[in-house]
């Protein structure tokens, strides 16, 4: 087996071959790894090469005993892995597998997939062979990602207990943040306050009144920012076609995917705080089956401690916000859900009269041009809405194969014509896909473009494919 720590130490020289193509560095990289890591990357059995997922592809899957262990995603050097994570991470949960591996060869980020948490909670470790020492580089990444470790289930406890660690940490500081701001006076609370005042006072000349430097500081509380809006929890139908970005209590904000996780990641957070044996005799006496320690008795079981306790995952929004209010008053008392609030995913916006809703639902596309449109999180200038379809519909050839895009967008079809056909007589505009023999209808509303681009996606990827895709008009 080639030594982990000196392939660690030569990978950063070969930076540029790698960056050629996703294969040279899949291919110079990422197998090379995973060889010394103990894969056998020659058996197709034991680490299969692009593995359908949602309607796309993981580049590996690390299989033993029948079963897939780990996804590892890779990627071309340099190519930016923040921008490539949900999908992936999504992807791996969705299809139960718990142990996510995003890569560019020479950047690795590992991911506990399953966890009710934002992307980025989810992380466990990084390591970056370009700046950290080959010792520590590999250590992380054999304790997460390593043949013997995965195999024997070692991996996975590791994980969860880096993930615990983390949440752990995140609340002690936020609680003790909070106490220096907003407890009283005391030696760390007037060390803080001085030494700021004395930088502002430097900097502009002017030491600001205390009142003024308290104030700031209660705009740091823990959290990335102030949320821009805040749900009320009292009025179930609020919550009504919503999506949540993320949930804040005691000042922390928590990243989230969707409603399940918003309850789910409540109740982890007061296991933590209370134990779960507390936890488990405080929320006994909510009505509903919601909570279970026998996961038979939940339609959507969704673990919050480590297989031994369950809460129900299958629930509205107005459910999911409810029950979380429930057991952090069970748990903390009457006053425990005061700060517990809801940060939408985007905010509510009120049409003008007589304007209709674009093909987004929120947007209004009429008279404007396009500048570009997102997918994944990558840019793509275009010229106009005609380009927005057919830059879209190719790159979806590229990912799927331009015979399952043309099976999955052939049956796409309007009241009285087609959108796409092999035979361009059919259209009364036909536009050809790269590369080519194929056509999409171009004689189409800016509306009716975004309209059909975001069906496409679905159609390839599945339900929820489009919710990378959004168009930006120019100014």
């Amino acid at each position: 087996m080639q030594d982990l720590e000196a392939l660690i130490a030569r990978l950063p020289g070969d930076e540029a071959e790698l960056r050629r193509s996703d294969e040279a560095t899949r291919q110079g990289a990422v197998l090379p790894v995973l060889k010394s890591l103990g894969w056998d990357h020659q058996n197709l059995s034991e680490v299969p090469p692009q593995v359908p997922v949602r309607n796309r592809r993981v580049s590996y899957g690390l299989r033993a005993g029948g079963r897939t262990l780990a996804f590892v995603e890779a990627r071309r050097a340099g190519d930016d892995l923040a921008k490539r994570q949900q999908w992936f991470v999504e992807a791996a949960a969705g299809a139960g597998v718990p142990l996510a591996a995003l890569t560019d060869g020479l950047a690795w980020r590992l991911y506990l997939s399953a966890e009710a948490a934002g992307i980025e909670q989810r992380l466990v470790c990084a390591v970056d062979f370009r700046s950290d020492p080959p010792a520590r580089a590999a250590a992380g990444i054999r304790r997460f990602i390593g043949r013997d470790a995965v195999v024997g289930g070692e991996a996975l406890e590791a994980a969860k207990r880096e993930f615990e660690r983390r949440e752990r940490d995140r609340a002690a500081l936020s609680r003790v943040w909070r106490r220096i701001v907003t407890g009283p006076t005391d030696t760390y609370g007037d060390t803080l306050h001085d030494l700021l005042a004395e930088a502002v006072e430097v900097e502009a000349g002017r030491r600001p009144e205390r009142e003024a430097v308290h104030r700031f500081l209660l705009g740091t509380l823990p959290g990335d920012h102030a949320p821009p809006e805040v749900l009320g929890t009292s009025d179930p139908a609020i919550f009504k076609g919503l999506r949540p970005a993320a949930f804040w209590l005691d000042g922390v904000r928590h990243e989230v995917a969707n409603w399940r996780a918003v309850l789910a990641g409540t109740c982890k957070l007061l296991v933590q705080e209370a134990g779960l044996r507390r936890f488990v005799q405080a929320v006994g006496p909510i009505r509903g089956k919601s909570f279970s320690a026998d996961r038979s008795q939940l339609r959507t079981p969704t673990e919050i401690a480590e297989g031994r306790f369950f809460v129900e995952g299958n629930v509205s929004a107005a459910a999911a916000v409810r029950r979380a209010r429930e057991a952090l008053i069970a748990v903390r008392g009457p006053h425990g859900a005061e700060g517990f609030t809801i940060e939408p995913a985007s905010p509510r916006r009120r049409r003008a009269p007589g304007r209709q809703a674009g093909a987004d639902g929120r947007t209004d596309y009429m008279g404007k041009r396009p500048a570009a449109f997102r997918l994944d999180g990558v840019r793509h200038e275009v010229a106009n809405w005609r380009a927005v379809l057919v830059g879209a519909c190719e790159l979806l050839v590229q990912e799927a194969g331009f015979r399952r895009f043309a099976q999955a967008v052939e049956p796409i079809r309007g009241k009285k014509r087609v959108f796409f056909s092999a035979d361009r007589s059919q259209l009364h505009t036909p536009i050809e896909i790269s590369p080519g023999d194929f056509f999409v209808e171009g004689k189409l509303s800016a509306n009716a473009v975004v309209r059909l681009a975001r069906r496409v996606i679905e159609a390839v990827r599945g339900p929820h494919g489009a919710e990378g895709f959004a168009v930006e008009p120019a100014e």
